[in-house]
């Protein structure tokens, strides 16, 4: 029941009958929209995209879900049973404008960089008119990476599985990841052509701070780059960390980069974030299945990170 309760597919389609909480406006925009363009990043990236594919119908411009690369077998699955779901020569023809390209996770590698790269290519494509819509879920963050200038990939996923070696919380992953990053921090919003952003976000992370989940691609950055300095010295990898990481830090620190979004930024009056589901909708569920069952649950989520 708990994981029935947070089904990508069932929690994409009530996001865009506006029937959960901070989706009230997603219809409108959706009908208010020229054309919609679609990335889904995640390891649900694959059935979101689906749903608003499926849901969006002639007005899908381009679409791309970033799946991983272990779940090509869940994709084919997942083909498999729209093929035989379909009705007609149209409903097949929808099904291939989603591009599906598989990235590493859980760290991050060259498919990685190809998505962010290919999505943003895409996404520049955009006009004021229209809608970008983002489906996140867990993984987006190693399955969606562009380095920023002048770090070599090579150096970023260096740096990340020396994080993850010394226990870094999801929350101080993230605060480095995004300030090493050309997308993340709120960056992607930048390559959206002027058009409204509407983020669907399945969230793996404690407290939902959009900032952090999938590293804040559609959210303001609360953070600074002194932030993620300190991160990296308080995990006793700065002075291990490649050149490039910590001079680029160092520049960013003193103002010589490009920042991310901050939560002040007026690019962020054209984007809509909604939480679609998380670990309470998951409780929730088995909540209401126990209850059914004639137990009385005691529900509790203890919160870390």
């Amino acid at each position: 029941a708990a994981v029935a309760a947070v089904d990508p597919a069932r929690l994409v389609g009530r996001a865009m009958d506006g029937d959960c909480h901070g989706a009230e406006q997603v219809p409108d925009l959706i009908a208010g929209a020229s054309r919609v363009w679609m990335l889904a990043v995640g390891k649900a990236a694959a059935a979101m995209a689906h749903e608003i594919e499926r849901r969006i119908g002639d007005k899908l411009a381009d679409a791309i879900a970033v799946i991983p690369r272990a779940a090509t077998t869940e994709r084919a699955l997942i083909l498999k049973k729209l093929k035989k779901a379909a009705t007609s020569e149209r409903a097949l023809m929808l099904e291939r404008k989603v591009r599906v390209l598989g990235a590493g996770h859980p760290v991050p590698d060259e498919s990685s960089e190809v998505a962010a790269h290919a999505a943003c290519e895409m996404l520049h494509g955009a006009a004021a008119d229209d809608l970008v819509i983002v489906a996140l879920s867990g993984g987006a963050s190693a399955m969606f990476t562009w380095p920023a200038e002048g770090i070599p990939l090579a150096d970023k996923i260096a740096v990340n599985q020396a994080m993850l070696k010394a226990g870094a919380s999801i929350r101080e992953l993230n605060v480095v990841r995004k300030h090493l990053s050309a997308v993340k921090g709120g960056r992607l919003i930048r390559h959206c052509g002027g058009a409204r952003v509407l983020g669907l976000i399945i969230s793996d992370v404690p407290g939902n701070d959009l900032a952090t989940i999938g590293s804040g691609l559609t959210a303001g950055d609360w953070s600074s780059c002194g932030d993620a300095v300190a991160v990296l010295k308080r995990r006793n990898v700065w002075g291990r960390a490649p050149e490039s990481i910590r001079g680029y830090l160092e520049r960013a620190v003193a103002g010589e980069t490009d920042p991310t979004v901050k939560c002040n930024d007026p690019i962020l009056e054209r984007v809509t974030n909604v939480i679609i589901g998380d670990g309470e909708v998951a409780l929730e569920g088995a909540a209401r299945a126990a209850a059914a069952l004639g137990y009385h649950p005691d529900r509790w989520i203890e919160l870390r990170g």
